[in-house]
């Protein structure tokens, strides 16, 4: 939770067009839901994720733009200006550190398929996780084990192999790896 709430994503829809992407939250002490609190700038809003530490802060993934989102403006939360625009490309999630220092999150663009770290504080990038395939590799789920053990898995799309690997804390290189 962050202020006490529970945010989640949805499509506001009238009449089976959708309208606009938005957050809602569910107040854990009241059980009342709001909804309609903050669309994304960028396409609709892929994930969400709690910034251990700053229990006022989530990261929003959305379609083209990784943004920090500030919920302690009473009941409507607020993009920070602390936005990092994703271009051209795939990203379907992303974790956060569990020291809340950085997160990661899953890309595939021209150029560049893999998963790359950005500072919680400023989103500048901190490190990059690139996949060496020659088999065009679609980046998926990334996690984090509470020691701080980077986990990352992808899809290999001509053989349609899934692999898994892990990066100790502060390691660019996989100390493990498998495939499915």
């Amino acid at each position: 939770p962050a202020s006490g709430k529970v945010f989640f994503t949805y499509y506001a829809c009238d009449s089976g067009t959708v309208q606009a992407d938005q957050l809602g939250a569910v107040d854990l002490d009241s059980g009342v839901v709001t909804t309609g609190l903050l669309a994304s700038s960028s396409g609709y809003w892929r994930r969400l994720a709690v910034i251990p530490g700053q229990q006022d802060a989530l990261a929003g993934l959305a379609d083209r733009s990784l943004t920090l989102i500030d919920t302690t403006g009473g009941t409507v939360p607020s993009a920070t200006n602390r936005t990092t625009v994703l271009t051209n490309g795939y990203f379907p999630d992303v974790a956060v550190a569990p020291d809340g220092s950085r997160l990661v999150v899953g890309r595939s663009e021209a150029g560049f398929h893999g998963f790359k770290a950005y500072s919680t504080a400023d989103l500048t990038e901190l490190h990059s996780y690139p996949l060496t395939s020659q088999y065009d590799p679609e980046p998926g789920s990334v996690a984090f084990r509470p020691d701080g053990t980077l986990a990352v898995a992808w899809q290999d799309n001509l053989n349609q192999y899934y692999y898994l690997r892990y990066y100790k804390p502060g390691a660019g290189t996989p100390f493990f790896e498998k495939r499915f």
